[in-house]
């Protein structure tokens, strides 16, 4: 049986999605799992039109959890402030997308 993880707590803000999602992360780099960026795609592609959209949240950082979404989805919205370590960072964004869709 493959394990299932709950990141449970009865208040927001103390770090449940950043727990899964580096917990993900650490969990699919251990077990060097095949294909392992496509595993959003896939089950996404079998409920598309079950749906009018779907919105996927990605944390902060990027990680397997941010490339599979960026996989998985048709269109990437990327909000920034207008300032000049925020375009960088745009950048650096940009360039990850088109690494992914060539690649």
């Amino acid at each position: 049986m493959h394990p299932t993880f709950v990141f449970t707590n009865h208040k927001g803000g103390v770090g449940k999605s950043t727990s899964a999602t580096n917990a993900a992360f650490g969990i699919a780099g251990m077990l060097r799992i095949a294909g392992a960026p496509y595993r959003l795609a896939d089950p996404l592609s079998q409920i598309l039109n079950r749906y009018a959209a779907i919105v996927i949240d990605t944390s902060p950082s990027f990680s397997l959890m941010t490339e599979m979404g960026l996989i998985a989805a048709t269109d990437a919205i990327v909000p920034v402030e207008p300032r000049y370590l925020e375009t960088v960072g745009l950048m650096s964004v940009i360039g990850k997308i088109s690494d992914i869709h060539e690649g």
